[in-house]
C-alpha cells in the first residue's frame, strides 16, 4: 500500500470541477484546455476515458496549473485497454513548467513496440513538476512505463519531483517502470512503491543517443521496489539502476526480489558514471545478487568515484546459480576508484559472495573495500577477486593485494533476519565498528531515519544500534525526542 502524502499547494487563481454530471466540465482535457497559470482542476470520483495533454504551465507569478482528484474521491484516468493513434501515453507534458499532477488512478494503457505508452509521459525540458501520490497501473504491451521523464532539449528538465506514487503491474521491459533519461539536472525521486513489473524499477541514464547531459544532481530516497524482474535476456532487471547517471545519492531505499537489487552501471560506450552515493538501504532476497557496479564490458562505459556505504545486504542469489556472469551478493565489473565501506554482507547458503572482476583487462581498478561484515551459514564462501579464487574469509585477508581493511567475518546477530528485521540486537559486532574516519553527510540518517551516528562511531548496515550495557545519551535524546513527539500526536488526535 502506497502511502498517500497530503498536498498543500498555494493557488493563485481558480478552481475548476469536472465531474461527469454536475461540475463545470464533464471532460478532463476541456478543463485544461480552459486552466490558466494559478488554476487548480479538481476532478470528482469517475472513470474518464481520456488521453490527457497539458497545453500550458504554470508560471513563477502565478503559480502552478494542478491537476488533481477530489480528496477523498478515486478518479481514474483510463486507457480503457486500448492503444491509440492519436498519443501512446494517458498524461504528457511537452516542455513545460510549474504542473502539479496529484491523487490519480492512471491505468488500463496498450503500449507499442514502435512508440512505447506511458502512464504518465515528460519529454523536452522544463522546471517545477510535481507527480505525486498518484496509483499507476495495467500498463501493458511493449515499453508500457509507469513515469517517463526524457530530457531531449539543451536546456534541463529541472526540480522535478515523484513522490509517493504506486507503479504496479506494469509491463515495461524493455525498458522501466520510472525511468529518467537524458537531460535532467535536480530531481527527487521519494517513498515511491514500485512492484511487479517485467524489467527494471527505477532507472537514472545517461549517455544514450538523442538524450544529451545525462540524468544527475538528484535523490533517490525511501522508496520500496519489489519483483522487478526482466523477462528477457536470462533476468537481469535491477530494482534500482543507474546506467551513465551522475551525482545522485540512492539512500534509505527497500530492494526485495527482483532480478538484482542495486545497479549502478555505464551501458554507453565513452559514458562514465560517477559521484553515486549508495548508503543506508536495505537490499535482500533477491534472485541473482545484491549489488553490482561498473561497466558490463570492455567496450562499454565506467563506473568511477562512488561509494557504497553502510547498506545491508542479506541473503541475494537466491536461485541458487552459482558462477557466472552477474550472480552472487557483491559484484564488481569495469570501475575504478569506488569505495565499499560500513556494509553488512550476509550470504545465502544457496549462493555465494563474489566479485567478477578481471584484472587482465583492466576491470578493477583502485577499488577499496573497508570496514564490511561478512557472515555465511557456510564456511565455505567462494571470494573472486579479479582472476583469482580464494574459498574462505581468512584465504581472501591474507591474499596480496586483495581482502578487506578492518573487514569482519562473524554472524551480525539481527533481530530477525528471516522476518526481514534487520536491526541490530545489543550484542551486534557491527555496532561501532565502522570506519573511524567517516564522516556522516548533511542530513544523512540510518534507515528508520534516527541519527546515523551514536556513541562517536557509525555502525556497519543500515541501522544504527545500541550496544550493551545501556543507551548511548546521543540515542537516548533521540529516543525521548521521538517519544515526545508520539505523545504530541497521540493528544492531537
Amino acid at each position: 500500500m502506497v502511502c498517500v502524502a497530503a498536498v498543500a499547494v498555494l493557488v493563485h487563481g481558480r478552481e475548476i470541477v469536472v465531474a461527469p454530471v454536475s461540475g463545470e466540465f464533464s471532460l478532463i482535457q476541456a478543463a485544461l484546455d480552459t486552466a490558466q497559470p494559478g488554476d487548480m482542476v479538481t476532478v470528482r470520483a469517475g472513470t474518464y476515458v481520456e488521453r490527457l495533454t497539458f497545453p500550458r504551465g504554470g508560471d513563477d507569478v502565478n503559480g502552478p496549473i494542478v491537476l488533481r482528484a477530489q480528496p477523498g474521491e478515486r478518479v481514474v484516468v483510463s486507457g480503457n485497454n486500448q492503444s491509440s493513434a492519436s498519443s501512446p501515453h494517458l498524461i504528457s507534458i511537452f516542455s513545460l513548467s510549474h504542473i502539479t499532477i496529484a491523487g490519480l488512478d492512471v491505468c488500463s494503457n496498450v503500449a507499442t513496440e514502435a512508440d512505447g505508452g506511458s502512464a504518465m509521459y515528460l519529454e523536452g525540458a522544463g522546471s517545477d513538476i510535481t507527480l505525486v501520490s498518484n496509483r499507476i497501473y495495467w500498463i501493458r504491451g511493449m515499453h508500457g512505463m509507469g513515469i517517463t521523464v526524457y530530457g531531449t532539449e539543451a536546456g534541463p528538465w529541472s526540480n522535478i519531483v515523484v513522490a509517493h506514487n504506486e507503479i504496479r503491474d506494469c509491463e515495461s521491459a524493455t525498458s522501466e517502470a520510472l525511468t529518467f533519461n537524458g537531460n535532467i539536472s535536480g530531481f527527487s525521486v521519494v517513498s515511491n512503491y514500485v512492484h511487479d513489473v517485467n524489467n527494471i524499477g527505477m532507472d537514472f541514464i545517461g549517455g544514450e543517443a538523442g538524450f544529451p547531459g545525462g540524468a544527475r544532481n538528484g535523490v533517490c530516497v525511501g522508496n520500496t521496489v519489489l519483483r522487478a524482474r526482466s523477462l528477457y535476456g536470462g533476468g537481469y532487471g535491477a530494482g534500482i539502476y543507474v546506467d551513465g547517471g551522475r551525482s545522485i545519492v540512492i539512500e534509505r531505499n527497500r530492494i526485495a526480489e527482483c532480478d538484482l537489487g542495486i545497479e549502478i552501471g555505464a551501458e554507453n560506450a565513452g559514458w562514465v558514471a560517477s559521484n553515486i552515493t549508495v548508503r543506508s538501504n536495505l537490499v535482500y532476497l533477491n534472485d541473482k545478487a545484491g549489488i553490482g557496479f561498473g561497466g558490463y564490458a570492455s567496450n562499454r562505459g565506467r563506473v568511477t568515484r562512488c561509494e557504497f556505504a553502510n547498506n545491508t545486504f542479506w541473503r541475494n542469489n537466491e536461485l541458487a546459480q552459482g558462477p557466472g556472469d552477474f550472480h552472487g551478493e557483491v559484484i564488481i565489473q569495469f570501475s575504478s576508484s569506488n569505495i565499499f565501506r560500513n556494509n553488512l554482507v550476509v550470504v545465502s547458503g544457496k549462493g555465494e559472495l563474489r566479485a567478477i572482476l578481471d584484472s587482465s583487462t583492466g576491470a578493477n581498478v583502485g577499488n577499496r573495500f573497508d570496514y564490511n561484515l561478512y557472515s555465511c551459514v557456510s564456511t565455505n564462501v567462494l571470494f573472486q577477486w579479479r582472476t583469482d579464487d580464494y574459498e574462505g574469509f581468512a584465504a581472501y585477508t591474507n591474499a596480496a593485494g586483495a581482502g578487506d581493511h578492518a573487514g569482519l567475518w562473524a554472524d551480525p546477530a539481527l533481530e530477525d533476519g528471516a522476518a526481514t528485521n534487520f536491526h541490530l540486537l545489543p550484542t551486534s559486532p557491527a555496532i561501532d565498528r565502522g570506519d573511524p574516519a567517516y564522516e556522516p553527510g548533511p542530513g544523512e540518517c540510518d534507515f528508520d531515519g534516527g541519527p546515523r551516528v551514536i556513541g562517536g562511531r557509525i555502525d556497519l548496515g543500515a541501522y544504527e544500534g545500541v550496544p550493551e550495557p545501556g543507551l548511548h545519551l546521543a540515542h537516548a535524546a533521540w529516543v525521548l525526542t521521538l517519544l515526545r513527539f508520539r505523545c504530541i500526536i497521540k493528544k492531537q488526535t
